[in-house]
């Protein structure tokens, strides 16, 4: 790991020497709340914050290309959803991803299930956004990224055709 100074929050791995995956972002923020709930711009800030290091780490250690697993809804963040906060984060984290200069690809699955997947993936403007995403085919996603030259630099759903 390169940014291993958080390791629980942030997980990065350097890949074929050159390329970077962001596999997570930091989990919600464990802040004292009423009723055990995340102050939602504690966990905006503090997920935003996270990201953004990691991307800044990259660059300086000269990373040459940056994969990234984001969310649907992170593209424009609607105010009324309940998920508002989270989403205001990715959002944060990719439009800090784009602007770095690095070679980048943002992965946006839809809802995530559990299961492995077959493989059977949709991306782009064929993905259903109510749909769902496979785990297993999110994980083949993210490394078909690594080295694919049609996802460089491009933020883009995704969605297991079969789910």
């Amino acid at each position: 790991p390169i940014f291993a100074n958080r390791p629980w929050r942030t997980t990065l791995f350097r890949m074929r020497a050159s390329t970077l995956l962001l596999l997570a972002l930091p989990p919600c923020l464990r802040a004292s709340w009423p009723e055990g709930k995340v102050h939602p711009w504690h966990q905006e800030i503090r997920d935003a914050m996270d990201a953004e290091a990691g991307i800044d780490r990259a660059k300086e250690a000269d990373v040459k290309r940056f994969v990234m697993l984001s969310s649907r809804g992170a593209e424009n963040p609607d105010p009324d959803s309940k998920l508002y906060h989270y989403l205001q984060a990715k959002h944060a984290a990719d439009e800090h991803l784009k602007a770095s200069g690095l070679t980048y690809s943002i992965v946006r699955p839809v809802t995530l299930t559990k299961e492995d997947g077959s493989r059977d993936i949709r991306m782009g403007e064929d993905v259903d956004i109510e749909g769902k995403a496979a785990r297993g085919d999110v994980a083949a996603v993210l490394v078909r990224a690594l080295d694919d030259e049609a996802l460089k630099n491009k933020a883009y759903l995704m969605d297991s055709a079969d789910a």
